[in-house]
């Protein structure tokens, strides 16, 4: 298994994430090879696809027709493209592709929608963008462990699944949580643009501050952008299976009730 990324879209230096995600994982295929690994398994991104086009979810045969984001999709497409090169040179691996991952586990910066789930039980007002119709898919950690396995067993050489959940927009993901938290937190949308326009200031002050952003441009229209996908490759390949969204966000709910604010 190779899961390992840099995944910081704050970060501005693309050396962290060529350096991890592309030579680190020219590592792991060179030594794959060597040792005639019989099948490996690479974690990557869902957002390598792009956005989904005229909202129809994403599935492993969309081409990408908008422009790359950001370094993190920069390069996992490359890693992507890396593996297919160690392919043709006999290797066998397949690549699952996972949409927004939550559910329990360490608090770290790339586990956005746990934060928004904790902010949700333990907060009075949260501050959010206008766009709240946006889709994303969301799947729960150990739907993603359990993809894993199955890969290992019944994943085919050269082939992408997405591993994912369900597709919901951040309104009816805003509303779950909330009903699931029982706290009547006050939801307070802040105009898209105006919003933009202010993580712009404040990106290009931390700049000249030599601060690191507590937001990005970048990583705003990351989130907000329509990221809606079907793993029915997956659930009919691999055997595959989903937890309900609802209840996902019941067992998360249960677990940060028990972490420290």
């Amino acid at each position: 298994y190779h899961a390992a990324a840099f995944t910081d879209l704050k970060c501005n230096d693309i050396k962290k994430f060529y350096n991890t995600n592309v030579l680190g994982t020219e590592h792991v295929l060179k030594s794959a090879l060597k040792h005639k690994i019989k099948k490996l398994i690479y974690t990557s991104t869902l957002s390598v696809y792009g956005p989904a086009l005229y909202h129809v979810p994403i599935t492993e045969n969309q081409p990408r027709l908008k422009s790359i984001d950001n370094d993190y999709e920069l390069t996992k497409t490359m890693s992507e493209e890396l593996i297919r090169s160690y392919i043709n040179k006999g290797l066998t691996c397949c690549i699952l592709n996972v949409s927004r991952v939550y559910g329990p586990g360490p608090n770290t910066y790339s586990n956005g929608v746990n934060k928004i789930f904790k902010k949700i039980l333990n907060d009075k007002i949260l501050v959010v963008p206008s766009k709240l119709n946006i889709e994303a898919n969301y799947v729960y950690i150990d739907d993603v462990i359990d993809a894993q396995i199955k890969a290992l067993i019944k994943g085919e050489n050269g082939e992408n699944y997405i591993i994912g959940g369900e597709n919901v927009d951040y309104e009816q993901l805003f509303g779950m949580a909330k009903q699931v938290a029982n706290n009547n937190i006050k939801i307070v949308k802040i105009n898209y643009k105006l919003l933009k326009a202010l993580i712009v200031i404040q990106d290009k002050l931390s700049k000249l501050l030599f601060l690191k952003p507590l937001v990005t441009p970048k990583v705003l229209d990351s989130l907000f952008t329509n990221r809606s996908a079907t793993a029915s490759k997956a659930v009919k390949t691999l055997g595959y299976q989903i937890t309900p969204l609802h209840k996902g966000i019941q067992k998360t709910i249960k677990f940060l009730n028990t972490q420290p604010l």
